[in-house]
């Protein structure tokens, strides 16, 4: 989400990116067959271990709000802060609207734009906006909540218990135990027997937030050397995980593929703690300006990658036999990712406009 601190640290900004392109990666399995592709193959393997990976894109959003709302309080400077995430999502809908139009060919009246931003589909990644909205409006109080626990310990105690809730579920309530042979071929038997609770696992943005929190307070505690040996183990472990619960059909859509997995807040709390504890020397200071006009530009990026999305793809897919190749997972992230930063300027140069013309207005009838 847009950021208004004044004083910004080159890390975050790194996160913010980092986060997009990730977001814009994992889009990659989206567009080109891949969850249709058997994982019967080195390749396949490969791709998979990528896109478990490149799934910490949502956690590492959420996880930033948390450690930069951590001590936001009740006001009404805090409502207004989340103008400018309405403003570019508005922006960003009519955007993909023109493009559905022009290039797509699709017919859209104004009444169907409407509802579409009233019912964030108007973006088609816009189910992130709506997530966020509530969570915007709760961070007060969960601010309350986490802020008055006694002790670091009192904390841990609530992060652990909604990981217990929101994650674990999704590891631990998915094997027949009265079936050894599920084990052999898990891709064969999707009949589980449920371990633990799973009601709460759609809560896991309070999850992430509370890690963000954390972080932000405490940290991990650990070496960068250490943390980076941690991400490859667990980025390797869940991504074999994945393999093992696919093979030999295609990747299996079960609860650990899910935003708030185990897996996934896991991978996603080490990555962040590794680029937050990234050297700030390491980072030269000609960059930082440069770093945080691209940071800026995530949120209108991410919106606008569905543009760059639909644009890119279609034209892999009349070219490529075979989209579904570790070869163009690089080449197309990375052009998907450029162009939706490109888009995201301009939305945020049309949102600036109407911004100060809107002041301006204000101030003449003042």
């Amino acid at each position: 989400m847009p950021s208004n601190n004044k004083f910004r640290s080159p890390n975050l900004d790194i996160i913010r990116i980092f986060a997009l392109f990730t977001v814009v990666g994992i889009h990659f399995f989206i567009n080109t067959y891949f969850l249709e592709q058997p994982i019967d193959n080195a390749q396949m393997y490969i791709l998979t271990i990528f896109r478990n990976f490149f799934a910490v894109c949502v956690p590492l959003f959420i996880i930033l709000t948390g450690y930069l709302m951590k001590n936001k309080t009740l006001s009404k400077k805090f409502y207004l802060g989340i103008v400018k995430t309405l403003g570019i999502y508005i922006i960003a809908s009519v955007a993909c609207h023109i493009f559905s139009v022009a290039y797509l060919g699709k017919r859209i009246s104004v009444l169907s734009l409407a509802t579409g931003i009233l019912g964030f589909t108007a973006a088609p990644y816009a189910w992130y906006v709506e997530m966020y909205i509530g969570l915007f409006l709760l961070i007060p109080f969960l601010n309350l909540i986490y802020n008055n626990l006694g002790s670091k310990k009192h904390k841990l105690v609530l992060i652990a218990t909604l990981i217990a809730l929101t994650a674990a579920p999704s590891v631990l309530n998915v094997w027949n135990f009265a079936s050894p042979a599920s084990f052999i071929n898990p891709s064969a038997n999707t009949h589980y027997i449920r371990l633990i609770p799973s009601w709460w696992e759609e809560f896991y943005p309070i999850t992430y937030y509370f890690i963000g929190c954390w972080l932000k307070e405490y940290g991990l505690g650990i070496t960068k050397r250490k943390n980076a040996v941690l991400l490859l183990c667990s980025v390797l472990f869940w991504g074999v995980f994945n393999i093992y619960r696919s093979y030999p059909l295609p990747l299996a859509a079960g609860s650990w593929v899910t935003w708030g997995a185990l897996p996934q807040v896991m991978n996603a709390t080490l990555t962040f703690n590794l680029l937050l504890n990234i050297d700030e020397k390491a980072v030269p200071k000609k960059l930082h300006r440069p770093l945080k006009v691209l940071s800026d530009l995530t949120f209108g990026g991410y919106l606008m990658s569905w543009v760059s999305d639909q644009f890119f793809y279609a034209k892999l897919g009349a070219a490529a036999s075979a989209p579904t190749k570790l070869i163009w997972l690089p080449i197309m992230v990375s052009l998907s990712f450029v162009s939706a930063l490109v888009l995201s300027f301009i939305i945020n140069l049309v949102y600036n406009f109407i911004y100060k013309a809107i002041n301006r207005y204000i101030l003449k009838r003042a």
